[in-house]
């Protein structure tokens, strides 16, 4: 088939931070670039920038992005005592960024704010956490004195122990470094919620063990909870701490993994906290799988097909501030993935992913975790929508031996709005395909000259536009006969010159022979055919018998796929 390559521009909406615009699925071409107007929507209902609180901003063509408004940190603030030294704060929602001494020794910068459910992140303000006495000495364990700023009083050493990544007890005032840690924790395999944190301890530099003072249980979060001291040598250096404990699974804390123990350091006690459970920090003792209320079409027609249909999912969630969403199809492929925020217990979310079911509807599984891991899944069925384009299972190779004609059938499946249409290298060669259940085909026969691989497209297009194309790859057609340049003879041998090329293509299938017959008067419309003729190979020499009463020759040149050329 002799047809111009060319395309109909298949445009998609793209977008990226800035912009949004289409562009053409085969060739890239972009037009219509415009820049982005969101609607912004707050969790909490209305505009803050408390850590509670987060917008997201939504564009119509799909694009949408999440964050908080960043806190003023105008003001400033000191606090004095053993617990904390200096803080920033926010002119708008007094939320604090704040280093805590003693909490620090929770470990691996983990940072607690008393005033965390109006806070917006928790930051160190490293500037902000040593004193520093009037001369801008630093005032620590082993430099006592009174700080300028806020007139905290270091006359004594006052070390803040903690566990840093490195497995070390540490000052954290100081940075003087009193021993080391080895921790384990294991779960209970029949106990979801029971925890076993062993650590081995090895105190150095004068520290020795005291006393253990118990275990830590901020709001009663655990049902049970049980500590020994064992393997403790006869200088108390070294010791295991075993702790064993239960969750409640109604609380709605975060889970604080420690324990106190008193360490002696130089006639002085310290409290060390050992149980950091730097895995479990973000644990939550939550068992409870959030609620799936509604899935729903919003005010979209449930009776009318439609390339999109917006699908909203709503529930409840008893314990986590966020859930995380996905939708499935019925081959385990997941056509969404997102997150939303919990807010007085509720969440929602809308998505319109491409999707494609027919008449008789389609199951889909919406999936919901919450940041404990806690699943539940329901489905659902949809129907009428179509935003997917046939796909293409053509074969996309049609090669093979020398050939005058090849056949190609087009082929496209569809589980939408169907009624596809199929166009070989042309848009204006669309035609209803034949149906056959979720498959439609179109045959063609190529009749042309293609001397060596060529593209290409084949266009299918169901009832609601949606457009996907397939490129193929041709070779092998020849329809243009050879030609004999040259002939003469030598005594009663015929030689003859003869190609198979076609101007702007090059060489076709090739000159394979020669036919031949002779004649003693002049034929107006000879015919040269296989059962009047001489056959000789185009390596062979072409000798006229009777050349005394054979006036006349009339040649024939053949290519491989038997089209010839006639000379007299």
């Amino acid at each position: 088939m002799e047809k111009k390559l060319g395309h109909e521009h298949i445009y998609k909406t793209m977008y990226d931070a800035e912009n949004h615009w289409e562009e053409c699925t085969i060739c890239n071409e972009k037009r219509n670039k415009i820049v982005h107007t969101f609607t912004i929507t707050w969790a909490l209902g209305k505009e803050s920038c408390l850590r509670t609180n987060s917008y997201t901003k939504t564009c119509s063509c799909g694009y949408s992005e999440t964050g908080h408004k960043p806190c003023v940190w105008n003001g400033t603030k000191y606090i004095a005592g053993a617990a904390a030294s200096h803080a920033r704060v926010c002119s708008i929602c007094n939320a604090q960024i704040i280093y805590l001494y003693y909490l620090n020794s929770y470990g691996n910068g983990k940072i607690y704010n008393a005033n965390y459910e109006s806070e917006y992140s928790n930051k160190i303000d490293k500037t902000a956490k040593d004193c520093y006495n009037s001369s801008g000495k630093k005032l620590d364990c082993n430099n006592l004195g009174t700080c300028a700023k806020c007139k905290r009083v270091y006359s004594k050493p006052e070390h803040s122990l903690y566990i840093n990544k490195q497995n070390k007890i540490v000052c954290c005032i100081c940075n003087g470094e009193y021993g080391t840690i080895k921790q384990t924790i294991t779960k209970d395999k029949n106990a979801p919620t029971t925890y076993t944190i062993t650590d081995n301890i090895i105190l150095t530099n004068g520290a020795t063990f005291k006393s253990t003072y118990g275990i830590r249980d901020i709001g009663n979060i655990w049902q049970t909870k049980n500590q020994t001291i064992s393997n403790k040598n006869s200088n108390n250096t070294e010791f295991t701490v075993t702790t064993t404990a239960k969750f409640r699974e109604t609380v709605k804390v975060p889970y604080e993994a420690y324990a106190y123990i008193n360490v002696s350091i130089a006639g002085v006690s310290y409290i060390l906290r050992t149980c950091l459970a730097e895995e479990m920090w973000l644990l939550y003792p939550d068992t409870i799988e959030p609620v799936i209320s509604s899935i729903s079409n919003g005010e979209s027609s449930i009776d009318e097909w439609s390339k999109s249909k917006p699908i909203i999912i709503s529930g409840t969630e008893n314990w986590t501030n966020t859930v995380k969403v996905k939708i499935v199809d019925d081959k385990q492929n997941i056509v969404f993935s997102g997150e939303t925020i919990v807010t007085n217990g509720k969440y929602s979310i809308s998505c319109t992913p491409e999707l494609e079911a027919g008449l008789e509807g389609r199951t889909f599984k919406v999936i919901v975790t919450d940041t404990c891991e806690n699943s539940t899944e329901q489905e659902f069925t949809i129907s009428k929508i179509d935003s997917i384009p046939p796909e293409a299972t053509s074969n996309t190779e049609v090669r093979g031996d020398w050939a005058k004609e090849k056949s190609f059938t087009a082929v496209a499946s569809d589980h939408g709005i169907g009624n596809v249409q199929i166009a070989f290298n042309d848009v204006a060669d669309y035609e209803l395909a034949t149906k056959n259940g979720n498959e439609y085909t179109r045959e063609y026969k190529l009749i042309g000259d293609v001397y060596s691989p060529t593209k290409a497209r084949i266009f299918y297009k169901d009832e609601l536009n949606n457009i996907g194309t397939q490129e193929i790859t041709i070779d092998k057609l020849d329809n243009t006969a050879p030609t004999i340049t040259d002939s003469r003879f030598d005594n009663n041998k015929l030689l003859l010159e003869s190609n198979d090329i076609k101007e702007g293509l090059g060489e076709g299938s090739g000159v394979t022979k020669y036919r031949f017959i002779t004649s003693e008067s002049k034929l107006e419309n000879p015919e040269v055919t296989k059962e009047n003729s001489v056959e000789v190979l185009i390596n062979e020499n072409i000798i006229i018998p009777d050349m005394v009463t054979a006036k006349y020759v009339y040649v024939v040149a053949e290519d491989l796929v038997r089209k010839y050329e006639q000379c007299l």
